[in-house]
């Protein structure tokens, strides 16, 4: 089962929390020499929601999400939705999310290998999530879980043989540049030798994260899980919820929806040559946000 995860209630404590918590990272942005400004107080309230109104976490995730574009260009620039390998990306090694929440609100992202493993791009692959994951957040997606689900059916030995060297650096930008609030990781119709996969796949993540893979011997055990409902979970995951096609169509639109968002972030991000040598992280606030309440 997946953990109880911390939710952040709409309250009107919390909003004057959000807002006092915006001004200062804007404050704090416009100090740090080698980050850019960020006038987009709707996106940077979402950003904060998804790190849990902690503002030393957001912090240490906005100067890892600015720089990591610089550090690992082949996943953070060039993000165009028309982009023919991104499109071949989505066919590959499909992802499409749920464009609905379950009851217990969280979202659904289900992952299906494609049938033909040599036109996988693992690179394009981890393009095309982050651009998923920013897409969700400029949607204002602040109170939200999310579930992955990988449908094994199509995978394929030479899925890993061409994604094991960039591993860790996906997991680089994912634990260090975006805010982890999937729930659980979870696997369905899997191969026999499935678990040695997963298991030297764990030796890259953080425990915590680790701690959230579930592997499934049937794909019904799914619908056991807390945050996974028939009615949302698509046909061919073993749900009741629309198709594969139908979420992967409003995958599709969201991206091209925010095409020009993507363009204008081009050339936004860190300029090292700017970073204080003396700055191990970024500056700390004292008297940050009391820790929420878990529910």
């Amino acid at each position: 089962m997946s953990p109880v995860a911390e939710v952040i209630e709409d309250t009107d404590v919390t909003s004057q929390r959000i807002k006092e918590g915006v001004q200062h990272l804007k404050e704090w942005l416009a100090k740090q020499p080698h980050l850019p400004n960020v006038d987009d107080e709707e996106w940077l309230a979402t950003f904060l929601c998804q790190c849990k109104l902690s503002l030393e976490k957001t912090k240490s995730k906005l100067d890892g999400y600015f720089s990591y574009r610089n550090k690992y260009p082949q996943f953070l620039k060039n993000r165009n939705p028309a982009d023919p390998e991104v499109i071949l990306a989505g066919k590959s090694y499909n992802l499409s999310i749920s464009s609905k929440l379950t009851k217990s609100g969280a979202r659904i992202l289900h992952f299906a290998p494609g049938e033909d493993p040599s036109i996988f791009d693992v690179d394009a692959l981890a393009k095309r999530m982050f651009m998923v994951t920013d897409a969700m957040y400029l949607e204002k997606d602040r109170h939200t879980n999310y579930v992955a689900v990988t449908d094994c059916r199509h995978l394929h030995y030479m899925h890993f043989l061409r994604g094991l060297t960039r591993i860790p650096q996906i997991v680089d930008v994912y634990v260090n540049a975006y805010t982890e609030r999937v729930v659980s990781f979870n696997v369905i119709n899997a191969p026999s030798f499935i678990n040695k996969v997963v298991n030297m796949f764990k030796n890259y993540l953080p425990e915590k994260i680790a701690n959230r893979i579930y592997v499934h011997e049937e794909a019904s055990e799914l619908l056991e899980c807390e945050y996974v409902d028939e009615g949302v979970l698509a046909k061919e995951f073993g749900g009741n919820g629309p198709s594969i096609k139908e979420y992967d169509d409003f995958t599709v639109r969201l991206l091209e929806k925010h095409a020009g968002w993507f363009a204008k972030q081009e050339s936004v991000c860190s300029n090292e040559e700017l970073r204080r040598k003396d700055d191990a992280k970024p500056e700390e606030l004292q008297g940050s946000f009391r820790k929420l309440e878990v529910d």
